[in-house]
């Protein structure tokens, strides 16, 4: 008889944990799991690729500016880069991991696009460029 209880309530404890994380899994976006949380946020921003677009115009007139850069190692994950274009632009820049998705790209394309005209076509090199620099110079002051 104790046997049959015990076995009642490991089973019904199984059923409730299993719920709650079936919950946890399913109810919070997958995103979520796998990208930063401003990816994710812009991710789900974006369901196509005309509303893409049409996120990255709102965006820009509110004076939020962001910038997807894709590939392994794109300049994105560079923390100086970040910062420079951050501080010169006030513009974010994110990483979008190895593979681009259509819909993230198209609101990059667009941003990017509205910052050329508002900027100048060299702004992301020249913030590179700038970046580059400063780390050689800060590599040097290392091995010295």
């Amino acid at each position: 008889m104790n046997f049959i209880k015990i076995s009642i309530y490991a089973s019904a404890l199984n059923f409730i944990i299993l719920g709650l994380a079936s919950a946890y899994y399913f109810v919070i976006p997958q995103m979520y799991f796998w990208q930063d949380e401003t990816f994710a946020t812009l991710y789900y921003k974006c369901p196509t690729c005309s509303i893409a677009k049409e996120n990255a115009a709102i965006d820009f007139k509110k004076g939020e500016y962001q910038v997807v850069f894709w590939g392994l190692g794109n300049i994105a994950n560079n923390k100086i880069f970040r910062l420079n274009l951050l501080a010169n632009y006030k513009t974010k820049a994110i990483s979008g991991g190895c593979v681009p998705l259509s819909e993230m790209n198209c609101y990059s394309i667009k941003m990017q696009q509205l910052l050329f005209k508002k900027y100048g076509n060299n702004f992301i090199f020249n913030t590179y460029k700038k970046a580059d620099s400063l780390d050689n110079l800060s590599q040097k002051n290392w091995s010295q």
